[in-house]
């Protein structure tokens, strides 16, 4: 994957909070803690959180589609799985 400017993942939800933390916990990402809404706030929350395994998952995924010829099933198997693990965690899920 090329540089990119944004703080490397992975970033995580702080536990009990909508706030998204660096990998190294140094680093608050983003709040998405407003007034009213804690579950969207959450979900919201984790969506953003994901963002650094999808762009990743994405990325990985298009590499191989442009090499398909040349990739084992396993490769294309963890790519799948990395893309799912992905999705799984932008919706809150720990599959």
């Amino acid at each position: 994957m090329s540089e990119s400017k944004h703080t490397p993942g992975p970033w995580y939800v702080l536990e009990g909070t909508a706030s998204v933390y660096s990998g190294d916990g140094e680093r608050r990402i983003v709040s998405a803690e407003g007034p009213g809404r804690p579950a969207e706030n959450k979900a919201n929350a984790q969506l953003v959180s994901a963002a650094p395994d999808l762009l990743e998952a994405l990325t990985s995924t298009l590499e191989l589609t442009a090499d398909a010829p040349g990739v084992s099933a396993k490769e294309f198997a963890k790519r799948i799985a990395a893309a799912r693990a992905a999705i799984a965690k932008a919706k809150g899920r720990h599959d």
